[in-house]
């Protein structure tokens, strides 16, 4: 009998949780854990926490559902382009008062490297 994740390398466990867009995979034991936690999010944040989150995930988030509540300017927002492998963001910003810098911050967001 097969015994997983062992079963499976690490790049079929990585494609499959891409796929599906779950962090619950991540949950299955350690070993996968270790591998999946940072790549799918669905985050309530406080502007001021933004930039520790982004440093925590930055090389392996993968996709982002992220409310940020008091975002601040544009330098907060401008954080988001350190993840460096995101390919999907949604965020949702209602009742911050971006202005003109919050809004130059996500437009850059588009030439991030990811």
């Amino acid at each position: 009998m097969a015994r997983l994740p062992e079963s499976l390398p690490d790049d079929v466990w990585t494609v499959v949780c891409d796929f599906t867009r779950q962090p619950a995979l991540s949950l299955v034991c350690r070993h996968l854990w270790t591998l999946l936690q940072k790549r799918h999010h669905k985050l309530h944040l406080r502007g001021d926490s933004l930039p520790r989150w982004v440093e925590w995930c930055q090389e392996q988030v993968r996709t982002a559902e992220l409310t940020v509540q008091r975002a601040g300017g544009g330098h907060t927002l401008a954080t988001l382009r350190h993840c460096t492998a995101l390919h999907t963001l949604n965020l949702d910003l209602h009742n911050n008062h971006v202005g003109d810098a919050g809004a130059e911050a996500l437009a850059t967001l588009k030439n991030s490297p990811a």
